[in-house]
């Protein structure tokens, strides 16, 4: 990753988390669901062969499991989990560079009225930004001299 010149602005690289958790492109549901409560986030790149395909998130999840109901047999919402994460993510990523400002990344975020992007440098994941992590910056320059 390049030396980032900061001029002033804040910068994507400041605020992304870098390296972030990923999920394999073959992995399942299940894997997906106990990844992201293990770790407290929120959304997992998906990648094969270290190559970017997807990010999918609780959100996701939760839309493609059924939710209980009486009636409905234990049997079917095991299978549901069982479901590859690639049946399931986004495979659209909006990506930002790590040079870029953290204005933008806003900007993105709410034109596509997402809530991450992937952090993306010569066509590899370098990390990947949060509407948390806008948040952290936009507190932290309140609160500079």
């Amino acid at each position: 990753m390049p030396k980032v010149q900061t001029t002033g602005k804040m910068l994507v690289a400041d605020w992304m988390t870098r390296a972030p958790l990923t999920i394999p492109l073959e992995a399942t549901l299940r894997e997906a669901t106990a990844a992201l409560r293990e770790r407290g986030i929120r959304h997992l790149p998906v990648l094969s062969g270290g190559k970017l395909f997807g990010i999918i998130s609780d959100r996701d999840i939760k839309s493609a499991i059924p939710p209980p109901i009486a009636g409905v047999p234990a049997g079917d919402l095991s299978r549901a989990y069982e479901r590859p994460v690639f049946e399931v993510m986004t495979t659209k990523v909006i990506s930002i560079g790590p040079g870029d400002s953290v204005m933008e990344a806003a900007r993105l975020m709410r034109r596509h009225k997402i809530s991450c992007l992937a952090v993306v440098y010569n066509d590899h994941l370098v990390g990947i930004l949060t509407e948390t992590d806008l948040l952290d910056a936009f507190l932290s320059a309140g609160d500079a001299p």
